[in-house]
């Protein structure tokens, strides 16, 4: 013998629903199951829910033309593409437009103290690679020793 129908009506549902209540939360209310909301009450559910976001736009549009700035600002966001940053586009290339040279940081490291002073008053990006290494390869003088680059 199947149970007894349980006696829940559309606008019952409906209540719960347009709060965007979860079916959980939905089902602990109304005393019934998960289940039971999805078989018997899905159309009503989604309907609701759908309302009440209809209603939360319409407030929304009315608070922003009363003159809430928060609103206003938010809604401009959503809608007409504004921002609170500026866009810069930069574009890098490397001499003559080529690309950028990459160096490992090691290769800065050995540099004498001439050629650190060097590359910060000419502007890294603008200091051609293969001076840095022959640079590299030339005694440092500091009496013979090792400055990191070849032999």
């Amino acid at each position: 013998m199947a149970r007894p129908k349980l006696n829940i009506t559309d606008s019952q549902v409906e209540a719960v629903a347009r709060l965007h209540c979860t079916y959980d939360e939905m089902a602990a209310v109304l005393h019934c199951s998960v289940d039971t909301l999805e078989r018997r009450f899905a159309d009503v559910v989604k309907s609701a829910r759908e309302n009440a976001k209809t209603s939360l736009r319409r407030a929304q549009w009315v608070s922003a033309l009363k003159g809430d700035r928060t609103m206003l600002i938010w809604l401009g966001k959503q809608y007409l593409g504004q921002s609170d940053m500026a866009t810069t586009q930069l574009q890098l290339t490397g001499a003559g437009g080529g690309p950028l040279q990459i160096m490992d940081v090691s290769e800065l490291n050995a540099l004498d103290n001439e050629a650190r002073t060097d590359l910060v008053a000419a502007g890294v990006a603008a200091v051609d690679r293969a001076s840095l290494l022959r640079r590299l390869d030339k005694p440092s003088g500091n009496g013979g020793r090792d400055n990191g680059g070849t032999a």
